[in-house]
């Protein structure tokens, strides 16, 4: 068997994790006001009380759900992070 190419392969959550961090999209939904980092601290306990594998990105918060072979997907984009003064700021 072929080794895998990550440039490749389309990670994909399961039908079943889809509906579970839907769930908790809609939850954090109804606090549209309160700080990322509130919102993100619900979502990932949320999840993680679900058995969701997440994990907090460690430059930026971002709330990611992960798998047990190192792919992930974002569910939550701290953008507020990256913006600083009307200049985005990324890791160089």
């Amino acid at each position: 068997m072929a080794p895998l190419n990550p440039a490749s392969e389309k990670f994909k959550l399961s039908k079943e994790t889809e509906a579970i961090v839907k769930e908790g999209l809609e939850y954090i939904g109804q606090f549209p006001n309160r700080p990322f980092e509130e919102r993100a601290r619900m979502l990932t306990k949320f999840l993680e009380e679900r058995g969701v594998n997440v994990e907090r990105d460690k430059r930026f918060g971002d709330v990611l759900v992960t798998s047990s072979n190192g792919w992930g997907v974002v569910m939550l984009f701290n953008e507020e992070a990256r913006i600083k003064e009307g200049r985005v700021v990324w890791n160089k």
